[in-house]
């Protein structure tokens, strides 16, 4: 097979990943971040794309993303409110972190932001940990 036509090909469905976080909103299944292994490395997957499966339509759409970008991590959870995705926590290059990231996922613009820390103490560095939402907080 061509290797132009193998790359068109590879960027029709997500790629196989570990340790990324996904988040429903209407019919689209968002999914970012997490790594992939090549050869006997694990490498990161690029942290300025989202990608969406429409549970209807049984398709997928990769999104490029500016912004302030989160750093390529896995071990990041995340949760959707409001039409909003949240991460937080994950493991970089770097080690754990406590950095909080959002992206509005219905303005098609998919622009990522910073939340900084505001009131009281933040808590510690840390990945592979769960979220949820409960009574719209």
């Amino acid at each position: 097979m061509d290797s132009a036509f193998e790359r068109h090909c590879s960027e029709l469905v997500a790629r196989e990943r570990s340790g990324h976080t996904a988040v429903v909103e209407d019919s689209l299944l968002y999914v970012w971040g997490g790594y992939m292994s090549v050869a006997d490395d694990e490498v990161f997957l690029p942290n300025d794309e989202i990608w969406a499966y429409d549970l209807e339509q049984g398709s997928w759409k990769v999104f490029h993303m500016p912004g302030e970008v989160p750093p390529s991590m896995s071990g990041t959870c995340s949760c959707s409110l409001d039409g909003h995705m949240y991460i937080f926590g994950g493991c970089d290059d770097f080690g754990q972190t406590n950095q909080i990231y959002c992206v509005n996922l219905t303005d098609g613009k998919y622009t990522w932001r910073k939340i900084t820390h505001q009131v009281g103490s933040a808590p510690s560095p840390r990945d592979k940990l769960s979220s949820w939402v409960y009574k719209g907080r």
